[in-house]
């Protein structure tokens, strides 16, 4: 819009400028023959002069406040774009760090699931069963296999003799909270379940 009307002006600027080219050329003519009669053409066309002079300088003045209105408008939309450049920047930022967080969590269930996957393949659903219940003495823990490591892999034959069928016990803290995670590990196989009162 600021572009058409400007193009405008300077169309109209131009065509003023040839038309007081002209008008220069008239009187130059013309001033030879009215040195001699001296009439008041000579005043009217000073006049016409001085009209189309003062249109000109308004239309330059027109122009020039276009022009500056089209340079601010070019800055804030400068502005606009290095911000939208910068939202995107963040949100670029931010989808990266989910994805990297979402990959961390994915390795901690698969390294969780490993060691957990010793003890069946049913032991996702028993941990989603205990997370659904109530418990009065806290989260059962286990299987407890799950929680040892053993340093020196030669006493693992004797740790199987000895402790072996414990590994995959569970530990909980009331007979009330026995009786309901016996009911879980009944569902989903063979587990004992050790209650601390």
């Amino acid at each position: 819009m600021y572009q058409s009307q400007r193009l405008g002006l300077q169309e109209e600027a131009r065509k003023a400028k040839a038309e007081v080219d002209l008008y220069k050329r008239k009187i130059a003519d013309e001033q030879k023959k009215l040195d001699d009669i001296k009439s008041g053409k000579r005043i009217e066309l000073e006049k016409r002069m001085r009209a189309l002079q003062e249109s000109i300088e308004g239309n330059n003045n027109a122009f020039q406040e276009y022009d500056t209105e089209l340079q601010s408008l070019g800055l804030r939309t400068t502005e606009i774009e290095t911000e939208v450049n910068r939202k995107a920047q963040e949100k670029a930022d931010s989808i990266r760090e989910h994805q990297a967080s979402q990959e961390l969590k994915r390795l901690y269930e698969g390294q969780l699931r490993d060691k957990f996957n010793a003890f069946g393949t049913n032991i996702p659903q028993v941990y989603a069963s205990i997370k659904q219940e109530t418990w009065l003495g806290g989260a059962p823990i286990g299987p407890i296999g799950a929680y040892v490591d053993l340093v020196d892999r030669k006493y693992i034959d004797l740790v199987r003799l000895t402790v072996g069928s414990l590994m995959s016990s569970w530990i909980v803290t009331t007979g009330s909270d026995q009786r309901k995670l016996r009911k879980i590990l009944d569902a989903s196989g063979k587990c004992v379940v050790f209650a601390f009162d």
